[in-house]
């Protein structure tokens, strides 16, 4: 059955990560925090989060993240030039 899927094709903790490497977290942290790691080693979470880094539609995710807070950015800093 696996995990429940979100927004394409992602799941609630890979969307979690992806929105946290977004908001500008570490790798590492941003797997940290949204995977349980209490018994990982350091460089279990480093392994990990960097094969999630590399998976296509968490890059995707994290792409679309980006975009978003550019554009965001973008129209406040209209608001305060007008």
């Amino acid at each position: 059955m696996g995990a429940p899927r979100i927004l394409n094709g992602l799941t609630i903790k890979m969307d979690g990560f992806a929105n946290g490497v977004a908001s500008g977290l570490s790798l590492s942290d941003a797997y940290r925090a949204a995977y349980n790691v209490d018994s990982m080693k350091d460089t279990t979470v480093q392994h990990n989060a960097s094969l999630l880094n590399n998976d296509p539609k968490v890059t995707a995710r994290i792409n679309t993240l980006l975009q978003r807070k550019a554009v965001l950015a973008d129209i406040n800093l209209a608001s305060v030039a007008a």
